[in-house]
């Protein structure tokens, strides 16, 4: 899935909503930092952080978790229209997939180790 794909569900899931293509793709790639920061980096063998920067770059997520970003973003556009309701409901579906992200990398993928095992 594409960039573009994402904010075109976005805007048809919030139509009306007047957000610039730099503002969706800062989120993104907020929301992809963050993935990293927190999942990808503490295991071996994952792909360095690079930022998107049209609506044709791929989303390196498999396309059951490209969902993430666009509850994050459906949310942040809630927010902004004082919807605390839909904000709190697209923050925990964010959250959720989140986990099972991060559940599934961690099946898939070799933790980092972080302590050193020292024999005497």
């Amino acid at each position: 899935m594409t960039v573009g794909d994402i904010i075109f569900s976005v805007e048809k899931s919030r139509p009306g909503c007047d957000y610039s293509m730099e503002f969706f793709l800062d989120e993104i790639n907020r929301t992809w930092l963050d993935i990293h920061q927190n999942i990808i980096s503490a295991h071996e063998g994952g792909c360095d952080y690079s930022e998107f920067t049209c609506a044709e770059d791929i989303i390196g997520v498999p396309n059951n978790y490209t969902d993430l970003f666009k509850y994050r973003l459906i949310a942040l556009i809630d927010i902004n229209n004082g919807d605390v309701k839909r904000y709190s409901n697209n923050m925990i579906l964010y959250n959720n997939l989140l986990s099972a992200y991060g559940e599934w990398y961690t099946r898939n993928h070799i933790p980092k180790q972080k302590a050193k095992l020292r024999w005497m």
